[in-house]
């Protein structure tokens, strides 16, 4: 299991396939999801392995916006693997 230090890591690591990550949560928690990210459009689906949801956007800002993904990077909480 690696960190995922910043959003071109993220990018290059989903760019055309998926890639599955979690972000850690407190107490041990995570929320396990799967990544994939589409660079020639610039859009994000996202599917969340708790509750079976899924989420597509259609820019990295209506993500970021959008998810708990920002702040995991920032917090060095978004983890592949």
């Amino acid at each position: 299991m690696n960190k995922i230090r910043n959003l071109d890591e993220l990018k290059k690591l989903a760019d055309g396939e998926s890639v599955e990550c979690f972000i850690q949560l407190n107490f041990g928690g995570m929320s396990s999801k799967i990544i994939w990210y589409d660079s020639d459009d610039d859009e994000w689906e996202i599917y969340h392995m708790m509750d079976d949801s899924e989420e597509n956007f259609k820019s990295t800002e209506d993500m970021l916006e959008n998810t708990h993904i920002e702040l995991a990077l920032k917090y060095g909480a978004l983890y592949v693997g």
